[in-house]
């Protein structure tokens, strides 16, 4: 697979953006943290892994947004047409960087898999746009939702930022309890693949069922005390990121992200906390998913 090599070689880079990014927040005062980071920070990374020029940035973060309306049973039909006139957008726009990576080759993602493909890997170009797709919508709304949601935990527990500051050694564990105890995909499906019982339920082969994921990562038969948030917890693994053959794709990139993320904030706003101020937390209304559309912060200064 083309993209975990393609991520660890960019580690140094990826953390560098995110410095930069931190470091370009206001000094002192209020601001949201989702409108002016979250929501930037996570698609300008994937786009500089795939190889996007920047100047299609705010048009990639509109049909990221539309392609995301496919998860919402809820969606109105205006939501319906934009979702897929965003998909036909976004495909023919990859269909035709493949076709110049082809051409003029770059030190990116799409030259890696059009590389593959010509060395005679087993890919079309559609299942190659259709990746490429995947790790540009999903890989950048989901992490958008573990930063904001993650420090909205950080700022509801200040013990724990506290904790962080004096031992930064903890920002990978920090990451995994973010993701455990409130990660952005709440539920997800699975395929039953033989006729079984769970705690006198029936189930049958091939029989489609709904999973939550928060309900397992928060099982008081796995975790200690699972409802604390616990920076330093240690044991059992989550499954915010599913596992087998169905692990998230994105996951080394979301816990690159994550760990220098909460590290660098706090490092920079050690008294940071939710603003006083009417509605300064908005959860998004998005089924299955967990995320921020507002987190006004004080920088405490």
């Amino acid at each position: 697979m083309a993209f975990y090599p393609r991520v660890k070689g960019m580690r140094a880079e990826i953390e560098d953006m995110v410095d930069a990014e931190i470091a370009a927040l206001p000094a002192r005062g209020q601001f949201d943290l989702v409108e002016d980071i979250a929501l930037g920070l996570p698609i300008k990374v994937i786009a500089k892994i795939i190889g996007v020029d920047e100047s299609m940035l705010d048009q990639f973060r509109a049909w990221s947004e539309a392609i995301v309306y496919s998860l919402d049973p809820l969606r109105t039909p205006e939501q319906t047409e934009q979702m897929i006139q965003a998909g036909l957008e976004i495909n023919a726009y990859f269909l035709n960087l493949m076709a110049q990576r082809r051409t003029d080759p770059r030190d990116d993602l799409t030259t890696d898999m059009v590389r593959k493909q010509s060395d005679g890997a087993e890919l079309s170009d559609a299942e190659i746009a259709a990746n490429l797709e995947l790790l540009l919508s999903a890989g950048n709304l989901t992490t958008t939702d573990m930063i904001g949601v993650g420090t909205w935990l950080f700022l509801n527990h200040p013990s724990e930022i506290a904790k962080l500051n004096d031992d930064p050694a903890l920002a990978g564990l920090a990451v995994e309890e973010v993701l455990r105890m409130d990660g952005p995909a709440a539920v997800t499906t699975r395929v039953i693949m033989d006729a079984r019982e769970m705690r006198g339920c029936p189930m049958k082969a091939h029989q489609p069922m709904l999973v939550s994921l928060h309900g397992a990562n928060h099982d008081p038969d796995v975790f200690e005390d699972p409802d604390t948030f616990n920076i330093s917890r240690k044991g059992p693994p989550h499954v915010a990121f599913g596992g087998g053959q169905h692990i998230c794709l994105g996951a080394p990139l979301a816990r690159i992200e994550g760990k220098r993320f909460f590290l660098k904030l706090f490092e920079r706003y050690p008294d940071l906390r939710i603003a006083d101020q009417p509605n300064a937390v908005e959860f998004r209304a998005l089924p299955l998913f967990r995320g921020l559309t507002r987190l006004i912060v004080d920088t405490g200064r």
